[in-house]
């Protein structure tokens, strides 16, 4: 594992890499995350994250954000123009608790609606809330067999994957433009 520190006027960044082993299995993982020291521009609200992945054979990655917020296992996806609310089923396995999302995936206080965490991503990823305040993306699947979940065929990809997000926390009205998709 190396990790990198620098800070700058605008902002500061963290950049780890590290290789898993396991058996005869490899996971090359490098991720980057950047502050703003500035939150007076509405464009430089939130923390950056860029990962890039790649697995081996049969490996699925998912990055795992928990939080405080007390969502009750509900969580938000937008499906285009509309959002959609999405509820963990402990009945179903896992795989079937992973919903699409096109850009924007949302936890919001059970309570008030008005505490959130967000992820505005710039591709398609699957997510899922699977515990109340915990919100799980997809960043990278490869598998050799068929999962049984329409394709009728394995997906094998060992190309590095390069994933960017957006992560917005804090409190807001339901008019907070930082919540509309972002044009990338």
């Amino acid at each position: 594992i190396s990790i990198g520190v620098s800070h700058g006027t605008l902002c500061s960044e963290l950049t780890v890499t590290a290789v898993v082993l396991a058996g005869s299995r490899r996971l090359n993982y490098r991720q980057r995350v950047r502050l703003y020291n500035s939150d007076s521009a509405a464009d430089t609200e939130g923390i950056d994250i860029q990962m890039e992945v790649s697995a081996s054979t049969n490996e699925e990655v998912i990055v795992q954000f928990n939080t405080d917020i007390a969502s009750e296992g509900y969580m938000y996806t937008d499906q285009g123009l509309e959002e959609v609310q999405r509820k963990y089923n402990p009945a179903m396995p896992i795989q079937a608790n992973f919903y699409p999302s096109q850009s924007r995936c949302v936890l919001q206080d059970a309570d008030n609606h008005l505490k959130y965490f967000a992820a505005l991503t710039h591709h398609s990823a699957g997510v899922s809330s699977r515990k109340p305040g915990q919100l799980e993306i997809m960043l990278h699947r490869n598998l050799l067999q068929d999962d049984g979940r329409g394709l009728g065929t394995g997906v094998s990809d060992t190309m590095p994957v390069t994933v960017e997000m957006r992560l917005l926390v804090g409190h807001s009205s339901t008019n907070d433009v930082r919540m509309h998709r972002q044009a990338h």
